[in-house]
Parts: structure tokens; C-alpha cells; sequence
């Protein structure tokens, strides 16, 4: 483990990590690594540093969502809106399949994600209770319930407070209540350190505030410290805070069935749920238990997950039943997520597996079959959030160089997976990509391990149609109006009609490159989601946006000025029939490429 995590801190620029190993009952092994402090500049003590779960806190109420289903207060098939109140109740939005309970636990309710300027906030001033962010930041439905399974704080927010309205108290009384306090997890919370206020939860206690671990964010010029983030608008799916050791005990009590000396949290019948299957979206793919990720390790050996993480702190649950095993690892920087995820799968493999999948199947693999360009499911879907997700949440599969897998390439990162067959793949941590080709042809993928879905790109979302109309619409609009300057004065004279139509073009040139330099202003460092979440709406952006309506609503006028354009009038010649061809050739070009961008979300800046 050492060696291990030491590799790690090195090469993705992580500031410190701590992790926990049980065994049967028996911590073996509980220890923090790097230079990563809490808030009042200790070093990370994995007995007493708080570190930040992010989308990991689920694991407290999806185990809260049990204890209800034990109880018979809540059932899986129940209509969430059977369980909330109008103004939080989900609208049909037309679709006829109401979402459940066990489609919030397995990630399935069909929503879209909408993260940027939404969940978290580094201004304590800006802090909602849970009933107002459910209804704030409520997310369009965007496919029927039980299709796809795309991770979803919205829904664990959801779930979370459909059992508090059960049990008919607040919801971090509720955790505290039947979860925190009867294991005895002393420094595990879902409050947060902001100043008092009515009608939010009471902060977090002074003592677990000072022992808050700090977040980085690594750049070319080192590590960042991050300002503490507030999660409470969607609590339940974000905003614990807990100790390596405290997560050390929860694991302990998971792998005895919910028991832990003499506390028991549920039934065995109830406690068996969390490592049984409840969606299976492929036959090759593991799929989701209830509220937990199945993924399948190196040896084949079945693991339950729960990954998350915030803009900085990253963390991750893996329990092993086969071996009465529990790793958690949690990681102070937003480059973690590779040592969090890979972490378990390598100890795994270590003691007990091997990367061997078995031999490949006896049919030759069809690569091109595979091959394309892929938009992830874990998206907004409309407005310009979805047109900077469609800039960013793009992946790639190509074949791998030995010929026998694929290579997906996503977030900066690189993954080959081997051909089981069936259009299934396997890498060697155990993770399994499913493709979706029903006519031949890949249409999108499904990654176990709940990390979610993608369809393939094409037609007008592709990105480098986007980026080719840009560069053709800006050369266009820059020869345009520079034609205005070299244009020979002896040229025949214009009729009303062109000159106003001319004014337009001049208009519509205009407006799209204040568009273009607005958005190299916006994109100037990259487009980093993690600073947006804090910054959006971007105003660069907003303004490159509503340049570029301007634009296209002068692009409009250009064409239904057209027919007044070409008509001559008697005694004034007007325009050359060139000219008119030009000014024909830069309506098409302008009205087309404000049709791709209107398809990308990029025309609608009031829906940011």
C-alpha cells in the first residue's frame, strides 16, 4: 500500500490521501499518506481529520432508504410522488412511467444533470435547505425511468428526503439518529460550517469544523487550497463529512449484514438487499444494487461501490463479500479519482486475483464496428449547459494496438478493455464496457460500476462540424466586412432595397464575430467544469450567446430581405449578379451554422 499510494501521490499531483482496510470484522490496516492537512494545519489523521464524500455521502441514505423499506414505510415500487409534498412532487413531463423508489436507488430515473452554478456553493450567504434546492434545482426528465442508469445527486437527494417525510423528521436528524450514533461514527456528519441560520440544519459542531481536512486543486503552478464547499440544497446525495475511521467502522457493520457489536440497523432479509442485484442493463454488464455499484474485480470476484467525490475531495467505498473485505480511500485533490477507483481492484488483484480474463473469444474482433465519437448520458440536455457539456463530455473508442480490445479515451484519461464477446469488454481492474450496436454499428456504451452511459455523436452534435462552421462562418464574416473598405466606388449604384440589406450583413458580421471573440474570451484557459461550478453562469459565455442570437435573428432578416435584394428597380442598375451570389453565399453560410448552434444549446442564453 506504501508503494502504491506513494506512485499515486507522485504522478497525479495529490496532496494527501488516507485509507482504511477491514478484514472480518478487524481494521488492518488504517493510515494517511502525503501532506494534506484539516483546518487548523494538522496533518491528515485518518482518527480525526474530516474528509469531504461529495456524491459518496449516498451510502448513508441509501442505507436510511432500507431502514425504511425494513420498517415498511417506504416500498421500492412506490411512486415517489405518492411520498412529497406538490411543490417537490416530479412532473410527467410526457412520460407515462412514474419514477420509483428503486429507480432513485439504482440511478435510473431518467433525469439529466445540471451541476454548473447548482449543488454547491463556496459562499455560506448562498445556502438553501434541502426543500427549497430540490425544487430550485430540479432537473428535467430527459428518458422514461429504468432505462439507463447515470449517477444522480439529485435523486439520492430526492430519496433522501422522501424517507425524512416517512419518518417524519428532518433529515440529518434522521442519519444521526439511526445511523451516526447507534455505530458510534463520533465524527460523521451531513452538516456543514456555515453560520446559524433559521431554517437551515444546525452547523456543523466547532470541534468537527477545526478538524475539517482542506481540498487542492492541482494546476501547472501546484496545488490550490479550495475554499470549504456547502452542499446542503442537495444533501443527502453531497454534503457528509466523515473520518477514514468512521468509514472503517460503517464498512465493518455492511459486511456483518447492518450489525456491528450488539446494533443491528435492519433485518438479514433487509441487509442482503445492498449486495443483490436491482438493474442489470446487459447480460455481460453487472449493474447496480440497491443503492451500491457492482463491479467485477480481477479473479471475477463481485465488489460493491460506492465512488464520489466534489470539486476537490475525491472518496470511494469497496466491499468485497468473498473475503469479508472493505477499502475505503479518500484523496484531497481533484486528480484522486484514478487512485480511488484503481485502489481496491490492485489489492485485490494483489492477494487474490489476477488481470488474466480468460482466453479470447474464437471470433476475430470487428473493430470498426466499435470505432466513434460519444457523448456521455451524465449531461444537461438543454440550454448552455448542455452546449459546454457537448464541448466536454465527449469520448473516443478506437481499437487497441494489439488488436484484441478497444481504447476508451475520456476526461484526459486512457482505458484499454479486452473483448469478452457480445459486444462486451472487460478491463483489468475488473471493469466492464457493454456497446450498444443493434444495427452493426455502436450507438452508445454502458460502463459497469454505475460510472453511467454515452450515445454516439453525429449529424449536427458533432464537434467538428461545430468547429468547422465556426471557422467558415468567421472567415465570412471578416472577408465581408472587409470588402466593405476595398469596394470600388465606381461600382453601380444600389437600390433602397440592397443598401438596407447590405446595413444587415454588415449587422449580422458583426454580432457573429463579437460572438466568436466573447467565447475565445470565455475559453481562453480550456473549459474547466470544476472553476464554471462557481462561475456560471459565465458571463463571457452569456454574452457570446446572446451575440450570437443577434446574429442569427440578422441572418433571418438577411434572407427575407432576399427577394427585395435581387429585384432591380428602373433607371438604377444595382447589385452585379456576383454580388448578389455573395451576399447569397454569406446568408447561407450565416443561417447554417446558427442551425448547429442553435442544436448545441448555444442560442439560448436565458437558460443558463
Amino acid at each position: 500500500m506504501d508503494g502504491f499510494v506513494a506512485q499515486a501521490l507522485s504522478k497525479d499531483h495529490v496532496a494527501g490521501v488516507s485509507v482504511a482496510i477491514v478484514q472480518n470484522g478487524q481494521i488492518v490496516l488504517e493510515k494517511a499518506y502525503g501532506g494534506g492537512s484539516d483546518a487548523s494545519g494538522r496533518r491528515i489523521n485518518p482518527r480525526s481529520t474530516l474528509v469531504r464524500l461529495g456524491s459518496a455521502s449516498q451510502i448513508f441514505t441509501w442505507i436510511a432508504v432500507l431502514k425504511a423499506l425494513d420498517d415498511g414505510r417506504l416500498a421500492l415500487t412506490d411512486p415517489v410522488n405518492q411520498h412529497l409534498p406538490d411543490p417537490l412532487k416530479i412532473p410527467d413531463e410526457g412520460f407515462d412511467q412514474p419514477v420509483r423508489i428503486w429507480h432513485l436507488m439504482s440511478h435510473t430515473g431518467g433525469f439529466e444533470s445540471r451541476t454548473l452554478g447548482r449543488r454547491v456553493t463556496a459562499n455560506s450567504a448562498d445556502v438553501v435547505p434541502l426543500d427549497v434546492g430540490l425544487v430550485r434545482w430540479r432537473p428535467r426528465r430527459v428518458r422514461a425511468p429504468g432505462l439507463v442508469s447515470v449517477p444522480s445527486a439529485y435523486g439520492a437527494a430526492l430519496a433522501g428526503e422522501i424517507v425524512a417525510r416517512a419518518e417524519k423528521r428532518p433529515f440529518d436528524q434522521l442519519i444521526e439518529a439511526e445511523i451516526i450514533n447507534p455505530l458510534g461514527l463520533a465524527h460523521t456528519s451531513f452538516r456543514e460550517p456555515y453560520p446559524s441560520s433559521p431554517g437551515l440544519p444546525e452547523p456543523l459542531e466547532p470541534s468537527l469544523a477545526q478538524s475539517l481536512g482542506l481540498g487542492y486543486r492541482w494546476s501547472t503552478t501546484g496545488l490550490i487550497p479550495q475554499p470549504v464547499l456547502y452542499a446542503q440544497g442537495l444533501a443527502p446525495g453531497l454534503s457528509a463529512s466523515t473520518t477514514t475511521d468512521d468509514m472503517a467502522r460503517l464498512m465493518a457493520a455492511l459486511l456483518n449484514g447492518g450489525r456491528l457489536g450488539a446494533v443491528s440497523l435492519f433485518k438479514p432479509t433487509t441487509a442482503a438487499l445492498m449486495t443483490s442485484p436491482l438493474t442489470q442493463p446487459a447480460p455481460q454488464a453487472p449493474g447496480m444494487a440497491h443503492g451500491l455499484a457492482i463491479q467485477i474485480l480481477p479473479g471475477g470476484y463481485p465488489a460493491f461501490v460506492d465512488i464520489g467525490g466534489s470539486n476537490d475531495f475525491q472518496a470511494g467505498m469497496h466491499l468485497v463479500p468473498k473475503f469479508g473485505l472493505g477499502v475505503f480511500v479518500s484523496a484531497d485533490t481533484n486528480t484522486g479519482s484514478d487512485l480511488v477507483a484503481n485502489l481496491a481492484p490492485a489489492l485485490v488483484e494483489r492477494f487474490y486475483g489476477t488481470k488474466t480474463l480468460g482466453a479470447p473469444p474464437s471470433a476475430p474482433l470487428d473493430a470498426p464496428r466499435y470505432e466513434g465519437v460519444f457523448l456521455s448520458a451524465d449531461r444537461a440536455y438543454h440550454g448552455l449547459e448542455a452546449f459546454v457539456d457537448r464541448l466536454t463530455q465527449t469520448s473516443v473508442i478506437t481499437p487497441s494496438a494489439a488488436g484484441d480490445g478497444i481504447v476508451l479515451r475520456r476526461g484526459g484519461h486512457e482505458q484499454t478493455y479486452r473483448f469478452m464477446g457480445q459486444d462486451a469488454f472487460r478491463a483489468d481492474n475488473g471493469q466492464v464496457l457493454v456497446v450498444s450496436a443493434p444495427h452493426g454499428r455502436a450507438q452508445g456504451y454502458m460502463l459497469g460500476a454505475g460510472a453511467g452511459a454515452a450515445e454516439r455523436v453525429g449529424g449536427v452534435q458533432s464537434l467538428p462540424l461545430l468547429a468547422a462552421w465556426a471557422g467558415v462562418t468567421a472567415l465570412t464574416a471578416l472577408i465581408s466586412l472587409a470588402s466593405l473598405a476595398v469596394r470600388d466606388q465606381s461600382e453601380r449604384r444600389e437600390t433602397r432595397a440592397q443598401t438596407a440589406a447590405g446595413l444587415v450583413r454588415f449587422a449580422a458580421c458583426a454580432a457573429w464575430l463579437i460572438a466568436f471573440g466573447c467565447f475565445a474570451w470565455f475559453a481562453r484557459r480550456g473549459v474547466d467544469l470544476a472553476s464554471l461550478a462557481f462561475a456560471w453562469p459565465s458571463k463571457p459565455l452569456i454574452a457570446a450567446s446572446w451575440a450570437a442570437v443577434a446574429a442569427s435573428l440578422l441572418s433571418i432578416t438577411m434572407l427575407l430581405q432576399m427577394p427585395g435584394a435581387w429585384r432591380e428597380e428602373r433607371r438604377i442598375l444595382g447589385w452585379s449578379g456576383w454580388r448578389k451570389i455573395r451576399h447569397l453565399l454569406v446568408t447561407a453560410i450565416f443561417l447554417t451554422f446558427a442551425a448547429v448552434l442553435a442544436a448545441w444549446g448555444g442560442l439560448e442564453p436565458w437558460s443558463s
